[in-house]
């Protein structure tokens, strides 16, 4: 029952721009808090399209397991594992591939299941970009596996994207955070399928 104009994102980023004029757009770096628990209940075939063919080689090489979803829990049980290259260079894109998924994966009344993405969402923000490893505290390693992200105000479309999204739970998307997505579904393709050959 709270009007639009009521919410205090809006009246922030509207004093900002009087304040300092030059200011066209605004950024937040805000935590995934559910993540590590959503990717914990993910199956294997859940998170095969998010990793290509040699992504998943490289995981069950440095998880010891042939289940992917087992090999990923067994590389992120390691509270040290962000501290190895090779480890984050493995599994840098499929993680921020599963951050979109997640980001993107709707509760049963159709609301984004990471409370922080329905919050910045519903006030009129663009899910914008992903930010590997921006939070290695042990707590930034539990919740989220390092992951944090970018939700953008642009004040010419933040009045936009609340009405797409609480009317038909439109979710705006940076150019980045579209590509990750597409990356999902075509992750685990073969080259050959991806071109209608296979």
């Amino acid at each position: 029952g709270v009007s639009f104009g009521d919410y205090l994102i809006k009246r922030v980023v509207g004093n900002l721009s009087q304040e300092l004029p030059g200011l066209k757009t605004f950024a937040t770096l805000s935590p995934l808090p559910r993540f590590c628990k959503w990717l914990e209940s993910e199956t294997a075939e859940d998170i095969a399209p998010a990793f290509s063919e040699a992504e998943q080689g490289g995981l069950r090489a440095l998880g010891g397991s042939d289940e992917l979803d087992l090999a990923l829990k067994n590389v992120l049980a390691d509270p040290r594992w962000h501290l190895d290259p090779v480890i984050t260079k493995a599994i840098k894109e499929p993680m921020l591939r599963l951050g979109v998924r997640y980001l993107l994966s709707k509760d049963k009344r159709g609301r984004p299941i990471d409370p922080v993405a329905h919050f910045h969402l519903k006030n009129g923000a663009r899910l914008e970009h992903l930010n590997w490893l921006a939070d290695s505290s042990a707590n930034g390693l539990k919740q989220s596996a390092g992951l944090m992200v970018n939700y953008y105000y642009i004040q010419g479309d933040i009045e936009k994207n609340h009405e797409a999204y609480m009317r038909d739970g439109n979710v705006a998307l940076g150019a980045e955070v579209r590509a990750l997505r597409r990356g999902i579904k075509t992750a685990g393709e073969s080259p050959l399928k991806r071109l209608g050959l296979g």
